[in-house]
């Protein structure tokens, strides 16, 4: 009995090692199979902005139209572009245009970040929630907004003070270079809100108090103190921004197009479509590859600011805390300031937007004004085609966050877990279609199905080509 019971003991643990053992390397097989996956995303996903590029790249060198079988090869389209005036005047104004964004957009966002972060004002719950519902405004409503209250001609704000003072000039111009800036400024300040209020929040306010207790006047313990530790992350913020405002197109359009003010967005949209002949392909690559140029470089410094981060990570104990500053009597002022940005820079414009909307034309308020509010316009909107829209918006909305969730997370993975070579080249990539201005990728992979992939796929007009490559 004693030996049976033996036998059946080393049986139970064979059979328990065995099964332990297989199920250890089923899941190393299953862990192999989701890392080889990733990786596989990950090059995909690089590959297919390797073949964009190379599609505009192809279309500036050659001559005719793609398809042509007498398609040859040149660089007239790089000295058109070059020799053209116009094309400089597009650069500068693109260059004055990302200029006021950035500054309107810092000079609201660093403020408003320091008083969320630092200070104890008031509600920053609803304040931080305002945010996040500011960056799905669209910015186009946002602008045709601006168009009632601020254009020379029909905008009621300079009716109003036209009426009032006797001008004979209205006061404010929206559709400038100018208030093309104002109004992407406003409409990025709560990105660059986001983006430095966690740099804020990361910083060890302690640095900051053994300057003062060392007797740095405050002016010069942010200088030499407070900048350079949080510089990497606001040069960061700076840079995405910046591509965003770079590749900008429903305010320029919205705003400028009225008055023949064009950015590169713009300009890249018009020689797409032109009144008469073909459209301009090889002259709009040409400018692509210069803007793409522009993009990798600001690609390189995003890159370079991420990896000097840690140079100034700061190790702190499990107490840390931020020190909030007490704003006393401006704390009134400060409230002032946060409401009347959001009562500028959204409330105003889309109340203005519903006013316009609800009535036959575009009136000041007033009684009668007010007599002839109505849902007549609503009505006039097509069924079917609003049912269809809104079918074809849903499905993208569930789609491309999907498709996007996906690709970042194997992106991300081999980027930052994995010993894969290559691994520089893809995180570069990752980052290219962020500071490549949309049209320029949405012109090359209109040309790639429609010159390159008919014969195999058919995608012209079709959702998928919208979630594949939104």
């Amino acid at each position: 009995m004693t030996i049976e019971m033996h036998q059946q003991k080393t049986n139970a643990i064979a059979l328990r090692h065995g099964g332990g053992i297989k199920a250890a390397s089923f899941a190393f097989r299953r862990f192999d199979v989701a890392r080889g996956a990733m990786v596989v995303v990950a090059v995909l996903a690089s590959a297919s902005v390797l073949v964009l590029l190379a599609t505009i790249l192809w279309l500036s060198v050659t001559s005719g139209v793609p398809g042509d079988p007498e398609l040859g090869f040149t660089f007239r389209h790089y000295v058109d572009t070059f020799l053209d005036g116009f094309t400089y005047r597009v650069l500068w104004n693109t260059f004055l245009f990302w200029l006021v964004t950035l500054v309107v957009a810092f000079a609201l966002a660093l403020p408003m970040a320091w008083l969320i972060e630092r200070t104890d004002f008031p509600a920053k719950a609803i304040v931080l929630t305002l945010m996040t519902v500011a960056l799905l405004i669209p910015g186009f409503a946002v602008a045709l907004g601006w168009v009632f209250l601020l254009h020379p001609r029909i905008g009621l704000i300079n009716q109003a003070l036209i009426g009032l003072f006797g001008l004979t000039t209205a006061p404010f111009n929206i559709t400038s270079i100018l208030g093309m800036g104002i109004v992407e400024g406003l409409s990025l300040t709560p990105l660059a809100f986001i983006m430095t209020s966690v740099v804020l929040r990361a910083m060890d306010p302690a640095l900051e108090e053994a300057a003062a207790m060392s007797g740095a006047p405050p002016r010069q313990a942010i200088l030499r103190v407070t900048l350079p530790v949080v510089w990497p992350g606001l040069f960061a913020a700076t840079i995405y921004v910046s591509a965003v405002s770079f590749a900008a197109f429903d305010v320029p359009a919205i705003l400028g197009l009225t008055n023949r003010i064009y950015t590169f967005s713009t300009y890249v949209f018009r020689q797409l479509t032109p009144t008469e002949g073909p459209p301009e392909y090889g002259s709009v690559a040409s400018l692509s590859v210069i803007m793409v140029i522009l993009a990798m470089v600001l690609s390189w410094g995003y890159r370079m600011a991420q990896r000097q981060a840690p140079r100034y990570a700061i190790v702190t104990g499990k107490a840390y805390r931020p020190r909030i500053i007490p704003l006393g009597r401006a704390k009134s002022a400060a409230v002032a300031f946060v409401v009347a940005f959001f009562l500028v820079s959204q409330a105003l414009p889309i109340l203005m937007l519903g006013w316009a909307s609800a009535l036959p034309f575009l009136q000041m308020p007033s009684a009668q004004a007010l007599a002839q509010v109505s849902a007549v316009n609503y009505r006039g909107i097509p069924a079917e085609l609003l049912l269809r829209s809104a079918t074809n918006t849903a499905i993208l909305m569930a789609l491309v966050p999907t498709i996007t969730v996906a690709v970042s997370v194997a992106i991300s993975w081999v980027v930052l877990r994995s010993r894969a070579r290559g691994r520089a080249l893809i995180e570069f990539l990752s980052f290219l279609p962020v500071t490549v201005p949309p049209i320029v990728f949405s012109v090359a992979a209109l040309l790639l199905v429609i010159f390159v992939l008919r014969g195999a796929v058919s995608l012209y007009g079709t959702l998928s080509l919208l979630a594949s490559f939104t």
